[in-house]
């Protein structure tokens, strides 16, 4: 029969434990303490090495459907997309049917207000917590409100410096939101 050696500790008379080997028969397994104790001492390892597999797993999981949000769009609202380098403004031409051209220049302001905030470097930020903090069940919550904030901020800078036309900016803003379509969520890098 196979033997199986198990390291246990051994409490002498002495205060300091000593490790003693002990061997046992694979056929005396349920009878030995000795083999109750080499399982005891083996089956914590898996669930470290369990919890950061699944951890890691998540990680990829949110760091992939980050990157390939932008494909489940049928219309691409405007937004600055966060790139390498310098950020991209997204204005999509079918846009400009929808919204007057005077109007769209209030647009044009809120998106570079993002910029001028440096929203898409957040994004970056947002991704990186968002793949390592992935399992904290208050982060969704917290992304959405630091978008809203982000929003409202660049809606407060565009209607102080043109107060005279912020009904206008608000319908530009009601049919950007129509042509987009409902529950339409922006892509994980981008910020509009």
């Amino acid at each position: 029969p196979a033997v199986v050696t198990a390291v246990t500790e051994n409490q002498s008379e002495s205060s300091h434990a000593t490790p003693v080997e002990t061997q046992v028969r694979a056929d005396e397994v349920g009878t030995d303490s000795s083999a109750t104790a080499l399982w005891m001492t083996n089956a914590g390892h898996w669930v470290p090495q369990t919890a950061i597999a699944v951890w890691l797993l998540g990680s990829l999981v949110v760091l992939v459907r980050s990157l390939l949000s932008l494909r489940k769009f049928s219309r691409v609202p405007p937004m600055i997309w966060s790139r390498f380098g310098s950020p991209l403004l997204i204005l999509p031409r079918e846009l400009s049917s929808e919204v007057a051209s005077k109007s769209m220049e209030l647009l044009i302001a809120h998106e570079l207000n993002h910029v001028r905030r440096r929203d898409h470097v957040v994004r970056w930020l947002e991704l990186a917590v968002g793949v390592v903090w992935w399992w904290f069940p208050l982060l969704p919550y917290a992304r959405r409100r630091l978008r809203a904030a982000e929003e409202a901020a660049c809606d407060a800078r565009v209607t102080a410096r043109w107060p005279d036309r912020a009904a206008e900016y608000a319908q530009a803003l009601v049919s950007t939101v129509r042509f987009v379509g409902d529950g339409c969520r922006q892509p994980q890098l981008a910020t509009g």
